[in-house]
């Protein structure tokens, strides 16, 4: 039968006072633990939160069980969180505590290079899902003498959030039954539409996020849906995202300084500072450009933005404020409800152009907002100012006339602002990038880079999709992890 388990979730004080931390976060992973007590309880395990450091836990641990194990999954996470993993590591082995972490599945620990990192990757996706087969033997150790009655959750993770999705391995199942039902098949169309995209993503990624299901689990259920003929080039299309995500996230397991600096060395030279002027009306959703501004207000106050809107935040704030990425990366991560180190910091500097290898994206948001919310919708749910004007205005405010500012009631520059920058600035920020693109530096890094991080022939896309044409019979029964 083994031995008695214990779950126990750590809120860790230190890991609150981090810069990319957000009260948003920590109610998450509260709804989701509350879900996974109710799982538990069925395999006989019981699950208590402590709030306290890692090491003052554990070290509190030796003194009342003695020796014992400690199980967790690997972490990904920020510099915060890897030195506190670097010192348990040496705890635990001094004290003779053996420490397993389950390997995430999609990444690799170590890796040095991507040779033979796909193929790996579309073997792990396809290994059998872990389902609890029995329960586990009844604990007889007097937990609540030791610490209060089990139930130690901060206050910042405590009342309700009618903006955000709610956590739990059961709220994920649920929608993701609801986007394969409904919304798969409108997937692709509605994928870079601001409005559109909040019923047709999957709106996956905080359960991925924060472990509520599997990156396994999700794409067997791909490879499963795939199966029944329906809306296949929906299903390939998401499940092309769950290949890119690992990419992401084994880049920064690889090379996680990205966390504080350019990837590419080179690019430090470009011309960019943190103006407080600029930084402030891009954090308060007032930069006098109604999508950028709908797009700040809508993350800030929800938590989702799809991923056209949030590239287009980077390149604005890079390429035409000219802040450093370092400047936007904790605000946004804040912001973000799915936010991932992994994912996050790698696509800050893809997005601001300091990789190198990927062609510079210099999203202009008026563009964008003629092609992908033409009728203003999405600008007018969240620029209410910006409301009672007609949607080709309301895009472009700064050019109404003076009669029509008499005949809308709108006073250009006082009921919004002006833009903060010169709409060519971003043209401007292109020329530099290409020019210091060529520089000895630049290239030398870029051969650096491509070894590290790419595969040879750089065809992660295309195998990806040929790994879904050849799906196993899959029929996943059980999320795993959470």
């Amino acid at each position: 039968m083994g031995d008695p388990v214990i779950g126990v979730y750590l809120w860790e004080p230190g890991g609150r006072q981090c810069p990319d931390f957000d009260p948003r976060h920590a109610r998450f992973v509260a709804q989701s633990l509350d879900d996974l007590r109710s799982a538990l309880f069925t395999w006989g395990v019981p699950l208590f939160e402590v709030e306290s450091e890692a090491l003052a836990f554990f070290e509190k641990a030796c003194s009342v069980w003695g020796t014992y194990r400690v199980f967790s999954h690997q972490e990904v996470g920020n510099a915060w969180s890897f030195h506190r993993d670097v010192y348990l590591k040496g705890w635990f082995h001094d004290h003779g505590i053996d420490w397993i972490e389950w390997a995430e599945p999609g990444w690799e620990r170590g890796l040095k290079h991507r040779l033979g990192w796909d193929q790996r990757w579309g073997q792990a996706m396809r290994q059998p899902v872990f389902a609890c087969a029995q329960r586990a033997p009844a604990s007889t150790w007097d937990w609540a003498s030791h610490w209060a009655g089990g139930e130690d959750r901060p206050e910042c993770a405590r009342g309700a959030a009618p903006n955000f999705q709610q956590g739990g391995t059961t709220r994920a199942l649920t929608q993701l039954d609801y986007f394969l039902a409904n919304s798969v098949g409108s997937y692709r169309a509605h994928l870079s539409k601001p409005m559109e995209s909040r019923d047709s993503c999957s709106r996956m990624s905080p359960y991925l996020a924060w472990g509520n299901l599997s990156l396994r689990w999700a794409f067997q259920r791909a490879l499963t849906e795939l199966e029944s003929g329906q809306n296949k080039a929906g299903i390939r299309a998401w499940a092309s995202r769950l290949h890119w995500q690992s990419h992401f996230v084994q880049k920064f397991e690889s090379e996680s300084r990205m966390e504080f600096e350019d990837l590419n060395r080179g690019f430090s030279s470009l011309g960019r500072a943190h103006r407080p002027d600029r930084f402030e009306a891009f954090v308060q959703g007032q930069t006098g450009y109604p999508l950028v501004d709908a797009s700040v207000r809508c993350l800030s106050s929800t938590g989702y933005l799809n991923f056209r809107m949030r590239a287009m935040l980077v390149s604005f704030a890079t390429h035409w404020l000219r802040l450093p990425w370092q400047s936007v990366a904790p605000v946004m991560a804040r912001w973000f409800l799915d936010y991932l180190p992994g994912i996050h910091y790698p696509q800050l500097q893809m997005q601001s152009g300091t990789t190198g290898i990927n062609a510079l994206r210099v999203y202009n948001p008026i563009k964008q907002a003629l092609d992908h919310d033409p009728q203003a919708r999405f600008v007018q749910l969240w620029v209410p100012e910006l409301a009672n004007l007609p949607p080709e205005l309301g895009l472009q405010p700064w050019t109404i006339l003076p009669m029509e500012e008499l005949f809308y009631g709108f006073r250009k520059g006082k009921d919004y602002p002006e833009p903060v920058v010169d709409f060519r600035s971003g043209i401007a920020f292109s020329a530099e990038w290409h020019a210091a693109r060529k520089s000895p530096q630049v290239l030398a890094e870029n051969r650096r880079i491509l070894a590290r991080h790419t595969t040879p022939d750089r065809s992660v896309n295309r195998r990806s999709r040929t790994v879904l044409k050849d799906p196993r019979q899959a029929n996943p029964q059980h999320p795993e992890g959470v």
